[in-house]
């Protein structure tokens, strides 16, 4: 689809209380138009490769997930009814079926709204690429390779971010769902408090952050990731699906996971890994297992909420 003449394009502009941007300036340096249209197209082109769950009526980007976790949940609810000697595995497989209960949840819930509300909007928003109808609103730099360029497209409840990475040059497409909501949980302590740090300190130098209120959390799509860090983090935990991540050749459910009962643990990552440095011979095996489960990338630069 060559939506190039029909698209309007401006620089964003941030709003006051809103994390969307609006209107400014409108574009017309072509060469500007030229990088937008190719965040653009990658975007079409992703939508199109998986249109049989984007754009179906009965299919969706949550079946997997569901699947995923109706099957596992099958299993850890037999261990749990055969009982075991060890309390503390007892213990986890419980904490373990809580979890796993309380996502199935949220993927029931959001596989019913995007039905109901956010393939329909999907659509609309594909048809109006094509016939003008559509704003496409640019930030970032779109001529400096080190510098990230982001395109952003806009609807009632479905906000899409189109981004060419800073220096790495890949193209990265996320579409944010608004309206879902969360669920808290309860998760009991299972580790003591030396082998807790150790497997918090794993998870915040990789694919953990701290948001503006100081509350660790993590985003991610991976179902496994999301017990590792709810077992790392004892007490009340917010959990929310947050959006879809069109990467990696897939269609992937993004979870987000906010600890409530820790605000303040750790100031920043610089902090996680003077933490980390002090951990010792006992705790490094838990540190870096849980690096592992993180993504495995230790970053102690800030990253934000």
């Amino acid at each position: 689809m060559d939506v190039s003449m029909a698209l309007g394009i401006c620089w964003g502009v941030k709003m006051r209380g809103s994390a969307r941007l609006r209107c400014g300036e409108e574009v017309d340096d072509p060469r500007v138009v030229e990088e937008a249209m190719k965040l653009i197209n990658e975007f079409l082109s992703r939508v199109e490769r998986h249109k049989s769950v984007l754009l179906s009526e009965s299919a969706t980007p949550f079946d997997e997930s569901i699947r995923a976790l109706s099957n596992w949940l099958r299993e850890i609810r037999a261990k749990v009814e055969e009982g075991n000697n060890d309390e503390s595995i007892a213990n986890l497989r419980r904490a373990v079926l809580d979890i796993g209960e309380r996502m199935l949840e949220l993927a029931k819930r959001a596989r019913k709204k995007w039905l109901e509300t956010y393939r329909p909007e999907l659509e609309e928003l594909i048809n109006e690429l094509g016939s003008g109808g559509a704003r496409l609103i640019i930030s970032g730099e779109p001529f400096n390779k080190d510098k990230s360029f982001v395109a952003h497209l806009f609807m009632k409840h479905l906000a899409i971010e189109m981004a060419r990475v800073a220096k790495r040059g890949n193209i990265t497409v996320n579409i944010t769902l608004t309206g879902l909501k969360g669920v808290h949980v309860a998760i009991p302590k299972l580790f003591g408090d030396g082998k807790l740090r150790a497997m918090q300190c794993g998870l915040m130098l990789t694919d953990g952050s701290i948001d503006n209120d100081g509350y660790p959390m993590m985003s991610t799509n991976q179902l496994w990731q999301v017990f590792a860090w709810l077992t790392a983090w004892p007490g009340k935990n917010h959990a929310y699906t947050n959006g879809l991540s069109l990467n990696d050749g897939d269609v992937s459910v993004m979870w987000h996971l906010t600890v409530i009962d820790y605000k303040g643990a750790f100031k920043n990552k610089a902090e996680v890994a003077e933490v980390a440095s002090g951990l010792g011979d006992e705790g490094l095996p838990t540190f870096m297992l849980y690096a592992v489960l993180g993504d495995g990338y230790v970053n102690i630069k800030e990253k934000e909420g």
